[in-house]
């Protein structure tokens, strides 16, 4: 009798019950900056996207990774000051 392995993935959106939902439509481009999350940081420029996952890259350490675009989240820039505001923070 063989026993199937099945993997699910989780994160601390699902493991802390962190609602991804938004109000708005929101397409992300390869060069957007992003957050996974409805807290500020970490922030990742997108490197490519595929279907629904998005390689992304953490600003400040350089690592790498995939994840679904349902979990990432635009950040705008404020032209008159160089701090960076995320959507949520409103």
């Amino acid at each position: 009798m063989e026993s199937e392995v099945v993997l699910v993935s989780s994160s601390y959106s699902d493991v802390f019950s962190i609602s991804l939902d938004r109000g708005h439509e929101e397409t992300i481009q390869v060069g957007d900056l992003v957050q996974t999350g409805p807290n500020l940081y970490p922030r990742f420029t997108v490197v490519a996207v595929s279907g629904d996952k998005a390689w992304v890259c953490n600003i400040q350490t350089g690592v790498d990774g995939l994840t679904a675009l349902n979990r990432c989240r635009k950040v705008s820039v404020d032209p008159a000051s160089p701090t960076v505001i995320g959507l949520n923070a409103r």
